[in-house]
């Protein structure tokens, strides 16, 4: 299903309009992430000859390991022949500095990130755990 998934999002974008010059695949390195960016680059030959496909990797400074995470990612994006861009944020000042909950800061963050990997109209791909089902979403930024 998570196949199907990804090919749907990869149609998606080669449907966009103007094709992009960059699809950013968020790499976190929980289960889902680890699951669908090989996938996304097994589709990468179905991109227009000039789009990059990247791995995007943002640590967010709250986990003891959180440094181990954006190791493995980097790694796995290498092992992969994925691009990696990797950020380091303070979320925990920046949700006390602006009023937010962490969760929310953690996200603005990573749109952030994604927002500064973008060139032209990108869009990105992420995989997201929930209630232990699997969903990929294709969002514009």
């Amino acid at each position: 299903m998570l196949t199907r998934l990804v090919r749907a999002a990869m149609d998606r974008v080669l449907q966009h309009g103007e094709p992009p010059a960059t699809v950013i695949a968020a790499l976190s390195g929980g289960m889902d992430s680890v699951v669908a960016t090989p996938l996304l680059a097994q589709y990468r030959d179905l991109l227009p000859q000039n789009c990059a496909l990247v791995a995007a990797h943002l640590n967010h400074g709250l986990r003891k390991d959180a440094a181990l995470d954006q190791e493995f990612c980097r790694n796995y994006a290498r092992t992969l022949g994925i691009d990696m861009a990797e950020q380091l944020c303070d979320v925990a000042r920046r949700a006390v500095t602006e009023n937010l909950g962490r969760e929310e800061a953690g996200r603005l963050a990573r749109y952030r990130l994604f927002q500064d990997l973008r060139r032209c109209n990108a869009p990105r791909c992420t995989g997201d755990h929930a209630d232990a089902q699997a969903r990929t979403d294709l969002t514009d930024l």
